[in-house]
Order: structure tokens, then C-alpha cells, then sequence
């Protein structure tokens, strides 16, 4: 294609691009056969994942929920909500039963529990003091 740049030929760059367009859409294709080729594969590597059952929904337990608050780095930043990390930690054995049903509430009925009292946009933010300047 470089050559008939440079010679000027505007029928042979012409059909140089239609072969490049044309290999680029053949590569695209068997490139994409491929990946849909490692989803349909019966490759003993892949593992064999068990049908999807309605009759156990997901549920979290107290002792997970607990073990996640403990973790909870105090130093960080709190989050939208504006709970701090050291009051999460702190009173994980309070919280645990409350943000367990929560949890398990939100999972069973597939949908985000609405938070309260959280700021529409930048300018409803509860505590202007602590808005950094725009």
C-alpha cells in the first residue's frame, strides 16, 4: 500500500484499502469465532459449573458480615454515607445483626436497599464545611 502511496495511483491505493478492510474484517471474524470458541468448548479444563437454583437464594451470614467490619481500615476515607471506618470497626458486634438483615433483604429481593440522607448533587451536601472549594 506504501507503494502506491507513493507512486501516486489512486485505483491501486483504492483497492490496496479494500484488501486491508477486507483482511481486517477476516481477522475480526476469526478472532471472535475464537473467543466465542472458549465458551463453548468442552475443554476438561474448564470447570463444570452446577445449574442455577432458585430454591437457595444467597445469603450472607452474621459471622461474615462481623468478620468484614472488623477488617474495615479506620484510616480511610468514610464513604457516601459519611460513617467512618474506626465507627464501623469499632461497633461491628452492634451493627452486625442490623446490616445481616439488610444484606440478606437487599439479596432477596434483588435490589438496593435506598440510603438515607445522602446528598442529591455537590451543592445539597449536609456539612458545607467539609465540601472541599470548587
Amino acid at each position: 500500500m506504501l507503494r502506491q502511496v507513493r507512486s501516486g495511483d489512486r485505483l491501486a491505493l483504492r483497492a490496496a484499502r479494500r484488501q486491508l478492510t477486507a483482511g481486517v474484517k477476516r481477522a475480526k471474524a476469526a478472532y471472535a469465532q475464537r473467543i466465542q470458541g472458549h465458551f463453548t468448548s468442552n475443554d476438561p479444563r474448564t470447570p463444570d459449573l452446577p445449574p442455577h437454583q432458585e430454591k437457595e437464594p444467597l445469603r450472607v451470614t452474621a459471622a461474615e458480615v462481623r468478620r468484614t467490619l472488623q477488617r474495615i481500615n479506620p484510616r480511610k476515607a468514610a464513604g457516601p454515607d459519611n460513617i467512618s471506618g474506626r465507627v464501623l470497626k469499632g461497633c461491628a458486634y452492634q451493627l452486625t445483626e442490623v446490616l445481616t438483615d439488610i444484606f440478606n433483604t437487599s439479596l432477596q429481593q434483588a435490589a438496593v436497599v435506598p440510603t438515607l440522607n445522602l446528598p442529591e448533587d455537590r451543592h445539597d451536601h449536609p456539612h458545607p464545611q467539609r465540601k472541599r472549594p470548587q
